[in-house]
């Protein structure tokens, strides 16, 4: 795709037609939705303002660009820590550029009881994390909304910061009541005579998501380019059916608990039916709305309330840090989330989007 060339429209609950489209450069919608668009991978986020009806399909009109990925065996930092790569082609087309890079999550940083911690929960530290950012047509590389580097468009010369953070869960524990054994008082192990004994125990009040490094690994590092190598002017059109997917906790994609999901969407209550079914209940009964994956804790809506605004409610849910539940561990196997929980820095409300793919 062709920045700067993208239309999407689709049909209006009540009559006439919305638009939205990348009229800057930068990668974002603007119209009757916002999302963003990968140009080097031809796929397109699209949040619509108002739920179109259930079946409407979204015409994307673009220009179609020559595309180059480019990719980069350990490239070495510079003097001062920055990652350089030049483009193949040389030119790359403003706002078309992706750099895709991989750090390792540092474990130093986070401390020895607090590693030990997330150990019990099951989470494995130290691991590959991939991150892609992106250029937003004036030269700068941004990743999530921060520029990490610039791009000079002519030449192709890319200069980026690989090191960036992530986030873990860590425990939140408080100690709990002491219970003391000896004489007179029933023993740990059913005797009434033994040394007196006070055991501690740890309550879970939470789960925190802490920022820890994630740095480039030097050596093993790699690094790829994804851009429009020259200006497209071939006109194309593709059609999709609008198939909405719903981010269920934002930041982070812990395991949901089967059953325990509600959500608001446009009004209406959805409930998790305990099989990976999200449904709502009318006068008739049952009606599915979707499917649920409890692994990556995302929702697929078949049908919705077509004209209501695009957001929803979380309003129950429970996230699981792994399967096993042991009412000794002093690690949390589960974290109820609250509509109004103060765990993360969005609101409850949150948009319904969809990923389009263009082939």
């Amino acid at each position: 795709m062709q920045p700067g060339t993208v239309v999407l429209s689709w049909p209006a609950v009540g009559g006439g037609t919305h638009t939205a489209s990348d009229a800057a450069v930068s990668g974002t919608l603007a119209g009757n939705a916002t999302g963003t668009v990968s140009y080097a991978r031809n796929e397109i986020e699209f949040v619509p303002t108002i739920l179109p009806a259930p079946g409407a399909i979204i015409s994307v009109d673009y220009f179609d660009a020559p595309k180059q990925v480019d990719p980069f065996d350990h490239p070495a930092r510079d003097g001062n820590g920055k990652v350089p790569v030049v483009a193949t082609l040389g030119a790359i087309e403003p706002g078309s550029l992706e750099v895709e890079w991989d750090t390792a999550t540092s474990v130093t940083a986070i401390g020895t009881y607090t590693r030990d911690q997330i150990a019990e929960m099951g989470v494995q530290l130290g691991g590959s994390l991939t991150h892609i950012a992106r250029d937003d047509g004036s030269g700068n590389i941004k990743l999530n909304g921060v520029t990490i580097g610039t791009v000079t468009y002519g030449t192709g010369a890319v200069l980026f910061n690989p090191d960036v953070t992530t986030k873990i869960p860590r425990p939140n524990l408080s100690t709990g009541v002491a219970i003391s054994s000896g004489p007179g008082v029933l023993g740990v192990n059913g005797g009434v005579d033994g040394p007196p004994t006070t055991r501690y125990r740890l309550n879970v009040s939470g789960v925190t998501y802490i920022s820890t490094p994630c740095v480039y690994p030097g050596a093993n590092g790699l690094v790829e380019l994804r851009y429009n190598s020259a200006a497209g002017s071939a006109a194309q059109t593709q059609e999709f059916p609008f198939s909405p997917t719903l981010e269920i906790i934002e930041d982070v994609r812990p395991a949901l608990l089967p059953g325990a999901l509600v959500l608001r969407v446009g009004g209406e209550l959805m409930g998790d039916s305990g099989v990976g079914v999200l449904r709502t209940h009318q006068a008739g009964g049952w009606i599915n709305r979707g499917t649920l994956s409890y692994t990556n804790a995302t929702a697929s809506l078949t049908s919705w309330p077509a004209g209501a605004a695009n957001a929803f409610d979380r309003l129950s849910c429970i996230s699981a840090v792994r399967n096993t539940k042991s009412l000794d561990n002093i690690s949390p196997t589960a974290l109820m989330h609250e509509r109004r929980s103060n765990a993360f820095a969005a609101p409850a409300g949150h948009d319904v989007s969809e990923a389009v793919a263009l082939v």
